[in-house]
C-alpha cells in the first residue's frame, strides 16, 4: 500500500468518526452510510447494481 493510500484512508476513517459521532443515535443514517460504502465498492469494480 501506497503512502497516499495510507494517508486517504486515514483521512476517510477521520471522516467516518467523525459521521458516526454526529449521528449516533440515528440507525438510518448509519444504515445509508453502510449503503454508500457497499455501492461504491461495486461500481468501482464495475458492478451495475440496479433496483426494480
Amino acid at each position: 500500500m501506497s503512502y497516499k493510500a495510507m494517508a486517504d484512508a486515514h483521512q476517510l476513517g477521520t471522516e467516518i468518526r467523525r459521521f458516526l459521532e454526529r449521528n449516533r443515535d440515528d440507525s438510518d443514517a448509519i444504515n445509508e452510510l453502510q449503503t454508500e460504502i457497499q455501492v461504491a465498492y461495486f461500481e468501482e469494480r464495475g458492478v451495475s447494481l440496479v433496483v426494480e
